[in-house]
């Protein structure tokens, strides 16, 4: 192949140029990562804004009192809608969900009652949600043994019923008035057994009746003024016994048997011998539980 002279000067000039740039240690093609931009690893700041394309700030992650990190999204007018947390004087992570108003209708978080940050730490998962007021209408938890809790409260932020299983097992729904004193409660006890009891708000009294079926299967109601005494104080007891016998006792204040319709135990006073009444029988004690009046 033959080359003009113009065509021999133009290469002469080129191939002098790549020995020059040779010479200087430059590599005549740049490579790739040479001409990169160099992007750091880690970005510190105490402040990130996520801007929409009309300048509006729609989220932000920033630190709040004590240096805990917080996160906030926000709607198209400016109003924090959701707001995430991890606050540093128990370490309790915070999300809540906010209405268009700015109030938190949904709140979770793992509750962490001490403000001692040397206390060991035990945390509990608790779900609330309240209304367009900001009150607290129904509430959620795990206690610590891993008990759960849910409570309903209504507009004066007074709990009026209450669903809990306890670490033995014994769940327990409770309903209360509007003082938040229990009214009703209905439960399962540890030996498998169901009670329902009903309680009197008159002059704050502790009356109560009690309905259950015990773990042998005998029904019985009891109807008594003090529900802190133990069983066998009650006022008034009807109640079939395991055998299918049917009993009613009539109890004083002092919680001395006084009257029993049904078969019964007494005891001779001078003998100490123990006989059993019929099951028809109607018998009448006085205060100090002797037999006043027996038929049959």
């Amino acid at each position: 192949m033959k080359f003009d002279h113009y065509t021999k000067v133009v290469l002469t000039v080129i191939a002098l140029c790549l020995l020059w740039l040779c010479a200087r240690g430059t590599p005549p093609v740049a490579s790739a990562a040479a001409t990169a931009v160099a992007v750091p690893k880690v970005v510190r700041a105490q402040r990130f804004e996520l801007v929409s394309m009309d300048g509006k700030v729609r989220g932000a992650m920033r630190l709040g009192g004590g240096d805990s990190p917080l996160f906030e999204l926000y709607d198209d007018k400016g109003e924090a809608r959701i707001f995430l947390g991890v606050f540093d004087f128990n370490g309790s992570p915070l999300l809540e969900l906010k209405d268009e108003k700015g109030v938190a209708r949904v709140r979770m978080t793992l509750y962490h009652n001490s403000f001692d940050k040397a206390s060991p730490r035990s945390y509990a998962p608790r779900l609330d949600m309240a209304d367009d007021k900001g009150t607290v209408r129904a509430g959620m938890r795990l206690d610590a043994d891993g008990s759960p809790h849910l409570a309903l409260r209504d507009k004066e932020n007074k709990n009026r019923a209450g669903l809990f299983l306890f670490s033995d097992g014994c769940p327990w729904l409770s309903l209360q008035d509007k003082g938040g004193d229990i009214r009703a409660r209905l439960s399962v006890e540890s030996d498998g057994h169901p009670v329902l009891q009903l309680h009197s708000s008159v002059g704050k009294s502790l009356a109560m009746a009690t309905l259950d079926v015990k773990a042998d299967g005998s029904p019985g109601l009891r109807l008594t003024t003090n529900y802190l005494g133990a069983e066998g104080d009650e006022q008034i007891a009807l109640a079939v016994k395991p055998n299918g016998v049917p009993a009613l006792s009539l109890r004083d204040k002092e919680g001395k048997m006084r009257a029993v319709l049904g078969r019964t135990g007494l005891e001779n006073m001078k003998t100490g011998e123990e006989t059993t009444t019929a099951e028809s029988s109607l018998t009448l004690f006085d205060k100090e539980g002797k037999v006043l009046w027996k038929a049959p």
